[in-house]
């Protein structure tokens, strides 16, 4: 009991100390239990049966940011008041008519399940049990905008059906029960760079070591970064943005912001060891997350590699172009 309270904790202290959130993943089986301290918007999809036959394994979805304010919400069905308190911006349509400009114009409104293009035949292709997103928005309508902040997103609350469109499992606090597979969710690091601090990589480890940590999961960069084992637990340092509304800006063309990833980690419930991780390259073309190409793939594909090396990870191209992680002597094993 006093190593489960020490943990939590510690936990707690870690998350407000870098303002991040803190998710807990219910193992199989549990799904109809209440998370405590979680905000779940829809039930639980439904489990992923390993081509094993196993029950101890449990499939996550983890991404990158997902932006759904200005230009996304200016798309959807119940748009906000478009003007915006952006020294350089003032109205959120000035972030629709770029993507316009570059990939053609967006018939609008578009319906809830738009925005996830080609992510959602990907959701049904995995069946992953769990579904988590950094949601970088503030679900409102309010006029009062924070004194002197240069960034202003907002979606409409009455916009939220894009969420539960995809199914998303929204989950906060941790709950340290037996068998709970325990991912903690940060918003760390630059937007821009693959260079990765050591104390990130410190903090990390100690997640792992000290307070049971089975999935570290970073987002912040606009682009994907190297994938880490410690302990065969996963650590993500930054993800790349699945969706935000960037289309047709310049700057920073060198680091593809564009392209992402799908992310779905398979581990034991048991451990929290990772069991395989299988990525789905996307990019994000006329304002909604599209299977990336051919050249996008490769290109993502080398970089992870070149990223991942200093970790001991690489990827391995499957013929349906989506990617495998492989780490030092051990294969990950191809979802079905």
């Amino acid at each position: 009991m006093t190593g489960t309270l020490d943990r939590r904790r510690f936990l707690a202290q870690a998350a407000s100390a870098l303002l991040g959130g803190v998710a807990a993943v219910m193992p199989r089986g549990m799904q109809g239990a209440t998370l405590r301290g979680a905000t779940r918007l829809e039930k639980m999809s439904q489990p992923f049966e390993a081509s094993g036959g196993g029950t101890s394994d449990i499939t996550l979805f983890l991404c990158g940011d997902v932006m759904t304010g200005r230009a996304i919400d200016q798309i959807l069905t119940f748009p906000n008041k478009p003007h915006l308190f952006e020294p350089y911006m003032r109205s959120a349509l000035g972030y629709v008519d770029p993507a316009e400009q570059a990939t053609g114009r967006i018939k609008r409104p578009v319906n809830f399940a738009y925005i996830w293009g080609d992510a959602l035949a990907e959701f049904e292709r995995a069946r992953p049990d769990v579904r988590i997103i950094n949601l970088e928005t503030a679900v409102t309508a309010a006029e009062d905008a924070w004194p002197g902040k240069g960034i202003h997103y907002r979606m409409h609350p009455a916009n939220v059906p894009c969420l539960t469109a995809a199914r998303i499992d929204c989950c906060v606090l941790a709950t340290k029960r037996p068998r709970d597979v325990v991912v903690i969710s940060f918003h760390w690091g630059s937007n821009w760079g693959f260079d990765i601090p050591r104390e990130h990589r410190a903090f990390a480890h100690h997640l792992i070591d000290a307070a049971g940590v089975d999935i570290v999961h970073g987002h912040s960069s606009h682009h994907p970064r190297g994938i880490e084992l410690y302990h065969d637990k996963l650590i993500l340092h930054g993800c790349g943005d699945l969706l935000n509304d960037y289309e047709g800006i310049g700057g920073y063309d060198a680091y593809r912001g564009e392209l992402a990833l799908m992310y779905f980690p398979t581990v034991d419930a048991a451990t929290g060891r990772l069991l395989r991780l299988v990525m789905t390259p996307t990019r994000t073309r006329h304002l909604r997350v599209n299977r990336a190409p051919q050249e996008a793939v490769d290109w993502l594909g080398k970089t992870l590699d070149r990223e991942g090396n200093k970790f001991g990870t690489r990827v391995e191209r499957q013929a349906d172009n989506t990617f495998l992680l492989r780490w030092g002597e051990r294969a990950a094993v191809r979802l079905p």
